[in-house]
């Protein structure tokens, strides 16, 4: 009996101080985070172990020529490129940002965009579709969805608006005005995802204009204040198939949303 009751004991006493034998044992992993704001033409980071600041601790690294860090967390451009900045420290590498830098103007952030491109009448991944841009910082860089309907575009120029296309056989095109935002900032701003919704059917399009449409064409939805009206509707002029004449050169309009 006595031997019953300090094995009862022992086990209550492990399981008080380790939880239920059944229960999963809940594993903590560190991380290395790297936080980077332009400064003018300089880009300032710092470099954070869970809650512990480790900036001047942390080894700061650049890829390729365009400038150096002059102390830690502080990088200095002498030459305008693209630069990726990231940090090590005892063991742990953090994520890089991408920033576009020029001794001679502001530093700005690049990113990238990406999304799923799917039928708008069936909801189904569509693959190989054509994802181009056709203005902006990346003018002419073109992707092509996977299997799974999902594509992804970098770098570009956050806060600069831009036009991008989603085209396939069988499918009318898409084009879109949109905007991606800093992923620092600002809290209400856009988002790096977006996704296509492809109506079946053949077309004959126009290629989209580059310049801005008309007002008369153009709706605006607010985000923001009013000097920043966010991503504009770009109508995509098209004659479809099996369709009456009298409705060739129906404006299409897409539409995309922000961040929810």
């Amino acid at each position: 009996m006595t031997r019953q009751l300090l094995g009862s004991l022992a086990l209550a006493l492990a399981i008080s101080r380790c939880g239920s034998p059944t229960e999963p044992r809940k594993l903590y992993y560190p991380s290395l985070d790297v936080g980077c704001l332009p400064s003018g033409a300089a880009v300032r980071c710092t470099a954070t172990l869970d809650i512990t600041d480790v900036t001047n601790q942390a080894t700061w690294l650049a890829s390729g020529a365009a400038g150096q860090f002059s102390r830690p967390g502080l990088f200095v451009p002498f030459s305008r490129g693209e630069v990726a900045l990231w940090a090590r420290y005892e063991g742990f590498e953090a994520f890089k940002s991408q920033f576009l830098v020029d001794p001679n103007s502001p530093a700005q952030r690049l990113y990238w965009i990406a999304g799923r491109v799917t039928d708008a009448t069936t909801g189904q991944a569509i693959s190989g579709a054509e994802i181009r841009m056709l203005d902006g910082y990346a003018a002419g860089k073109v992707a092509t969805t996977d299997a799974f309907g999902s594509y992804k575009i970098e770098p570009l120029l956050t806060g600069e608006t831009f036009t991008i296309q989603a085209a396939r056989n069988g499918y009318v095109s898409s084009t879109i005005r949109y905007r991606v935002d800093s992923p620092i900032g600002p809290p209400d701003g856009n988002s790096p995802f977006l996704d296509f919704k492809l109506q079946p059917g053949q077309a004959a399009c126009a290629e989209p204009p580059r310049a801005a449409p008309s007002p008369a064409a153009t709706t605006v939805i607010q985000r923001g204040s009013n000097s920043d009206p966010g991503p504009k509707f770009l109508p995509l002029f098209c004659v479809h198939a099996g369709r009456d004449a009298a409705h060739a050169g129906t404006p299409l309009v897409r539409s995309a949303g922000g961040r929810p």
